[in-house]
Order: C-alpha cells, then structure tokens, then sequence
C-alpha cells in the first residue's frame, strides 16, 4: 500500500514526466494545474477515517487530468489520461517506487489508478462491478474533482470565460430559460446528462447539479464547507422574469440538500 514517503516519490516522477512530455500553455491547463492540487487536497479529506488510503488517492487526483498537458480538448480528456498512464507513465511511477518488489501491490494499485482516471468524468458508473477498494478510490476522485469543479465555477472562473466554451454570450444568459427535464432533474436531486442542456441557464443548473452525485456522506460535509456563502444561481445573470423565479426554487432546493444531506 503507497505510503506518504512513496507519495513523494510517485510525484517527483510525475513532474519529471510533465518537464519532458509538457506540450500545452494555454488557460486551461492554467485551470487545470491547481486544480489538481486542491483535488489532491480534497481526496485526502474525503478519507480522514481511512488515512492508509490517503496516499493512493492523492496520486489518482495528482494525475486525473494529465491529459491537459499534451492537450487543449477537455472532451475526452479521461481517456487520453488513461492512456498516458496505461502506455508508460504509470509503470514509470510505480517502479520508482516499488522497484522489483511488491508485485502483487504494484498490479493492484496500477489498476485501481487507471480505472479512476478512467471514470473520473463518466456521467455514471457501476460500482456493483468493482471491487470495495477501487470503488472506493473511483468514488472518492469523482466526488473531490466535483467539489473543485464546482467551486472554480462559481467562484474562480468567470461566467463569461465558462460560457464562451459553450458557444454563449452574458447576453444570451440575460435572456435564456432552463428548459423543463433540465429542471424536473434538478428539483429531483438529480445529476443532469449535458445532452439536455440547449441553453446557458440549462448549463448553469447543470454545473450545481454535481453536488447531486457525490458518493461518500463526508464529501457533503466538505461540499458544505467549500462552498459555504455561494450564491448558486445569482440573479443578476438573469433577466428573464421565469427564470428568476426557477432560480430562486433551485437555489433553495440545494441549499437545503446540503444542510440536511
């Protein structure tokens, strides 16, 4: 099982990799960079009751978006990384730390790192189908990167920049609706599919709609904490009178999600 010591080791090999391999400096992976930091930060709270863990999902979050590193395209991110790691960087990590020993560990935690990576970004995943321990640590990056992703969005990057990758204008949010399965989803603690959203309102719901599908109880406790004091659907955006008034609704349906989840 990777340690703290072995930790540093497993970073020092992956910042040795990114030196040689880097091919992009553009705004996102500006992004992507410290988020990876907080979400190693994140995963490490997410296990506080299970520190010998702690290690192994602060190197899955330290990695979970090392495509961005060599690519400028978030769709399909996960899958470039996976392939990154399965291809070589990931037998590169692992054998500076453990070296000849310890096979059978290696092979274990080589295949619980590419399954996150993996599945970090699915919509949904079948966890009946792994094992407690990868399922674990496949729940605990999706709920850290979600926590991170959601508190860049409402309070790191600005609206205009977040919208411009979708093709949209503040201006077309002033005027925009949240269409009804995008909402019906909402108020019914759901996540939301991005093939419903058709509008800039519909992504904003879409984007608080990640609290929907945390996993682990303590990442609503983190969740809570982050995000105390954010406005999840601000007014402001919005002139449309209907979609105030469904703002408003969905800003007190997740407000009380989190303080009774």
């Amino acid at each position: 099982m990777l340690t703290e010591r072995q930790l540093e080791t497993a970073l020092d090999e992956v910042g040795a990799w990114i030196r040689e391999n880097r091919k992009t400096a553009g705004v996102l992976i500006e992004i992507k960079e410290p988020h990876m930091v907080r979400t190693a930060t994140l995963a490490k709270r997410i296990l506080r009751d299970s520190k010998t863990e702690q290690p192994l999902a602060e190197l899955i979050a330290a990695v979970h978006d090392i495509a961005f590193y060599v690519t400028d395209v978030e769709q399909g991110h996960a899958q470039v990384g996976y392939e990154i790691l399965r291809d070589g960087l990931l037998d590169r990590v692992l054998d500076k730390v453990y070296g000849d020993g310890s096979v059978g560990e290696k092979l274990a935690e080589r295949e619980i790192i590419l399954e996150a990576v993996l599945k970090h970004a699915d919509l949904t995943v079948d966890y009946d189908q792994m094992d407690p321990r990868m399922a674990l640590h496949v729940k605990v990056i999706r709920d850290a990167d979600m926590i991170d992703s959601l508190d860049s969005k409402l309070r790191r990057i600005p609206m205009v920049d977040l919208l411009a990758v979708k093709g949209f204008s503040m201006e077309d949010l002033r005027t925009s609706k949240v269409n009804g399965p995008v909402c019906l989803r909402f108020l019914q603690n759901e996540t939301i599919n991005y093939r419903l959203c058709k509008t800039p309102a519909d992504w904003i719901v879409a984007w608080n709609a990640y609290l929907f599908g945390l996993k682990i109880p303590n990442s609503v406790r983190i969740a809570r904490d982050v995000l105390d004091g954010v406005d999840f659907f601000p007014q402001e955006y919005v002139d449309d009178p209907s979609t105030k008034v469904q703002f408003r609704e969905m800003n007190r349906a997740i407000t009380l999600y989190l303080e009774y989840m």
